[in-house]
């Protein structure tokens, strides 16, 4: 079968680590946006002039599916500077790694030991990294937190001159990734996410989208092309809501999904919308041009995989994410979709003992959208609550 699914970054790791350890042969086209901009990915961008997506969420995706030990090499982070001195030490150790071969602690001392070979190979993937960003932007690098992996990354697209696709295929390459599993960019043009609470507070990033810690609810999030910039912030931050909101849709970009994701959809035999923070992982990736009508024209099944757990006081209960999945498809097309040819099915889970468990109710679901079949299991994993037992939930997609 061929089967394309959206995702973020690691709301859907249990399913694809069951679908590498089942070894299944369907083909999977795995659609991730990339707006990510926090920690080290959003100084990536920045460093890269925002030229390129957020690389974050390719590579817990990549990773996911891979078994390979350097996988564990490439999660070990640099440690956090909280002062200047301690920044200076950073820089020290970084030029006895790369000059006098003296392994830093951080990494002698990690759980994950690397070998030689890949202490040699991160080494050389470091080297193109910083030597690059001082040579066009004559800025050394703050390297408080990086992880090795987002460096590696990074280091690809410098020695593929930004080409994000390239850079995919040679990362999975490095993971192992089986030939059979295909990471594409949602779009190809590299945007920002920002949003606005129902409240009127701006959410001037992707951080802040995820991280809202607020009750109150999303109103609408929006891709704009460049990040915003603290004068404009500030600016929209004084305004009245309808006034920021104005402001807001002037900056919002529309842009054409990728070519190879429109493809997938036309050619699936099942569609899946994955788990994951909704507002930044899958539901970006249903507004780009064409995604409703590729979707709305194939008689495949489209299931959504509902959240068993909320991340923050304000996330989607389950008929609020169904909604949120038709609108935001809904801006994709011009044409008017029956929105039964947009879903089909959708994954509940029936464990009560949840913590902050998403309450879902399924009369009102079957009042509200009569015409989705409604799957409900013990969707939880039993080791680590509030997960989706990935086997379980692959065994119900291919029965369907």
């Amino acid at each position: 079968m061929k089967i394309s699914i959206f995702s973020g970054g690691r709301g859907n790791k249990n399913l694809f680590q069951a679908f590498a350890k089942e070894q299944c042969e369907h083909e999977l086209n795995i659609i991730v946006n990339g707006l990510d901009d926090g920690a080290s990915t959003g100084d990536i961008r920045r460093l890269m002039d925002y030229k390129i997506h957020g690389i974050s969420d390719f590579l817990k995706t990549i990773t996911a599916f891979s078994n390979d030990p350097f996988i564990d090499v490439m999660e070990i982070r640099f440690p956090k500077n909280s002062n200047f001195l301690e920044k200076i030490k950073m820089i020290s150790t970084i030029y006895q790694f790369l000059e006098q071969n003296i392994t830093p602690e951080f990494l002698t001392n990690s759980k994950t030991k690397p070998t030689e070979s890949q202490l040699k190979f991160i080494k050389e993937n470091l080297l193109t990294f910083i030597e690059n960003v001082y040579k066009f932007r004559e800025e050394i690098v703050d390297l408080s937190d990086y992880k090795i992996g987002n460096i590696i990354f990074a280091s690809l697209l410098i020695n593929n001159n930004l080409d994000f696709k390239v850079s995919i295929k040679k990362f999975c390459k490095i993971c192992n990734i089986q030939s059979n599993v295909n990471i594409l960019e949602a779009a190809k043009l590299p945007l920002n996410l920002v949003g606005i609470l129902k409240n009127g507070t701006l959410l001037p990033n992707e951080a802040s989208v995820v991280l809202s810690r607020t009750t109150d609810l999303i109103q609408r999030t929006y891709q704009i092309n460049n990040p915003l910039s603290l004068n404009q912030i500030r600016k929209i931050s004084s305004l009245e809501k309808n006034d920021k909101i104005q402001y807001l849709n002037a900056l919002e970009t529309t842009t054409d999904s990728n070519i190879e994701v429109l493809n997938s959809l036309e050619c699936s035999d099942l569609i899946i919308y994955g788990s994951g923070t909704p507002y930044s992982s899958t539901l970006p990736s249903l507004e780009y041009l064409g995604v409703a009508d590729k979707i709305a024209s194939n008689n495949c099944p489209k299931i959504l995989i509902a959240n068993l757990q909320k991340e923050t006081d304000n996330f989607l209960g389950t008929s609020s994410l169904i909604e949120d999945v038709i609108k935001f498809l809904t801006k994709s097309s011009t044409l008017k979709h029956d929105p039964k040819d947009l879903i089909t099915h959708i994954l509940v889970s029936n464990n009560n003992e949840i913590e902050n468990k998403i309450v879902f109710d399924i009369q009102e679901l079957k009042i509200k959208f009569p015409w989705i079949t409604i799957i409900e299991d013990d969707f939880n994993d039993p080791n680590i609550k509030g997960t989706h037992n990935g086997s379980k939930v692959l065994d119900s997609i291919l029965n369907i």
